[in-house]
């Protein structure tokens, strides 16, 4: 099914190779029926869904692969956007970002102006519904006199809906109705995406956000919904509130190519992309670089590209660690829960990370000398101030824009991809980690095993515990499970869609174990190798190996895929140690 044989070119020549190996099956469809069986005997379940073409999930693209190869940076051009930049001959003064504030007090006033566009069902039906008039009245009243003020998002948010309750000379831009929305519209605009948008923002101005983290910020918004139907929803109202941003603020543009949801074939929507171990080592050089910025900005910036990296946390995760959220000191642990400054996406989001079987020594003693920097400069342990903030207001985290600034500028230095962003830390923590529950211990390479995987899992840390400890077992459906948790999804799927993307390596070496090889006859091995059958015999026998092994046939399958080659139209794969 992964393979794609639904052509009848195809089919006859996988028939006819299936026929080398002595086997001849009614058709093809009943191979098929008795091999996804015995996939499972030998290969997770999840990876032989995957297989079977029923769980989706999104491989890594070509220069990902080369610059994993090679070691060296692949230039890749940034994202751009076709869409023209809207022009208005003056754009509105935006709110005033980085002030301080309360993620309680936000979350009152957004249920205040959801109020007012949608308030509580009288007892009296003859009671009029609120007007679009008095409504815009009441929540423009509200920006103007609020205390405390708002954020810069619910500030965005808060202009959006006075936009959508009034008529519009520019609907055609904006992409909306000429007619000034009913109150009850504008509140199923906002609810979808209001709130976690502005817990995501944690107070940065996302119109002079970068165009790359404000699409990592979307993309966060969107996943917190658990349903296909709510993704999509979500995805659309950002599309319509960005627009907005863009005609009234003159907010960067955004791909939302990227952004779509789990609607049918969003696989091709997903931004797969992955930061190797090679390449992380040589993004903490650049970050470490005496030349460039303070000492403490550059040991922030270093300890939060660590933390996404080696424990998956999401932007406003990061920057919102407090000293009382990293306990224990023979086994540490980070636990990831909201706060008065920032919640988590969902109830999923909350988490325990287990720091020591994640992290290699090294970063971890990093993190154990900044822990006890903050705990000097403190004069104690307050487990209410922030982990990463200013020196001399410990109970304010810092901007966004100075820590993932410099987090993202190395990361597109090391591996010449400018669409690179933090957030690709986090898939590669996914993956990565995904990746290695299903090898063995030993990180050595091998001939089975195949040399691609070398640069994925030979540079792997040697962390003190290793990560099958997480799970209690090697193989099985609780892997993806685990990783979702520690990753804090509210489902495996999301996951396995988004993050996963190393799905069909990891299938091609379960099914390249020995145990994993059928017992072929003398007459298959004979007619796939071309080696006599007395040959084989003595190869069997000095060896003292079971007939039918990998080391025997897989050598010499180059003659029988280059017999195939034109009509299976294959391609040369990017490492030549797999094409002999």
């Amino acid at each position: 099914g992964a393979l794609g044989m639904e052509e009848r070119p195809r089919e006859d020549c996988l028939w006819s190779f299936v026929r080398l190996l002595d086997v001849d099956p009614v058709a093809l469809r009943d191979t098929r029926a008795w091999a996804e069986p015995r996939a499972r005997l030998v290969a997770p379940s999840f990876l032989v869904e995957y297989a079977a073409c029923r769980t989706p999930s999104v491989s890594l693209p070509a220069s990902t692969w080369a610059r994993i190869r090679l070691g060296e940076p692949v230039p890749v051009s940034g994202k751009t956007n076709d869409e023209a930049p809207p022009v208005r001959p003056r754009v509105q003064k935006g709110p005033v970002a980085g002030g301080r504030f309360n993620a309680a007090s936000q979350r009152d006033l957004l249920e205040e102006v959801m109020r007012i566009l949608r308030p509580k069902e009288p007892s009296d039906k003859t009671t009029p519904k609120p007007r679009s008039n008095r409504c815009r009245a009441d929540i423009e009243a509200l920006g103007k006199s609020s205390s405390p003020p708002l954020s810069p998002a619910l500030y965005y948010l808060v202009c959006w809906a006075v936009d959508l309750l009034q008529v519009s000379e520019n609907y055609k831009d904006l992409h909306r109705k000429p007619a000034a929305l009913r109150p009850i519209s504008v509140y199923r605009y906002l609810r979808p995406i209001a709130e976690a948008l502005i817990e995501n923002a944690a107070g940065e101005d996302i119109c002079r956000m970068p165009a790359l983290d404000l699409e990592e910020l979307y993309r966060d918004t969107v996943e917190e919904k658990t349903s296909v139907g709510e993704r999509i929803y979500a995805a659309d109202r950002l599309d319509a509130f960005h627009r907005f941003l863009r005609w009234t603020f003159a907010a960067p543009p955004v791909d939302f190519s990227e952004i779509a949801g789990n609607r049918p074939g969003s696989e091709h929507n997903v931004d797969a992309n992955l930061v190797s171990y090679r390449d992380f080592r040589n993004l903490l050089s650049v970050l470490d670089d005496r030349s460039t910025g303070e000492e403490r900005s550059r040991e922030i910036s270093a300890l939060i590209a660590i933390l996404g990296f080696r424990c998956g946390l999401r932007r406003s995760e990061a920057l919102h660690i407090r000293l009382g959220d990293v306990l224990g000191q023979a086994d540490p642990a980070l636990i990831v829960r909201s706060s008065s400054y920032a919640t988590t996406k969902s109830a999923a989001s909350n988490r325990i990370i287990p720091l020591g079987s994640l992290m290699p020594d090294s970063d971890l003693e990093r993190l154990r000398l900044w822990v006890q920097r903050r705990v000097g400069e403190d004069k104690g342990r307050d487990p209410k101030h922030f982990l990463f903030c200013p020196p001399t207001r410990p109970e304010v985290p810092l901007s966004a824009g100075v820590v993932f600034n410099p987090i993202t500028r190395a990361l597109h230095q090391v591996t010449g991809d400018k669409t690179l962003s933090f957030h690709h830390l986090r898939h590669s923590f996914v993956t990565l980690l995904l990746f290695r529950l299903l090898q063995p211990n030993d990180p050595s390479p091998s001939p089975a095993r195949g040399a691609q995987s070398w640069h994925l899992i030979a540079d792997a840390p040697l962390t003190r515990a290793d990560p099958a400890a997480l799970l209690g077992q090697k193989t099985g459906r609780r892997i993806p499970y685990a990783v979702s948790t520690l990753a804090g999804h509210a489902e495996p799927a999301i996951t396995m869609l988004s993050y996963m993307h190393l799905n069909d390596l990891a299938l091609a070496m379960a099914l390249s174990t020995p145990a994993a090889q059928p017992h072929l006859s003398h007459k298959a091995i004979e007619t796939l190798t071309r080696i006599v059958r007395k040959r084989i015999g003595n190869l069997q026998q000095d060896s003292g190996r079971r007939k039918g092994q990998p080391w025997l046939i897989a050598p010499r399958l180059g003659r029988v895929r280059n017999r195939y080659r034109n009509k299976l139209n294959l391609v040369e794969p990017l490492d030549p140690m797999t094409a002999k």
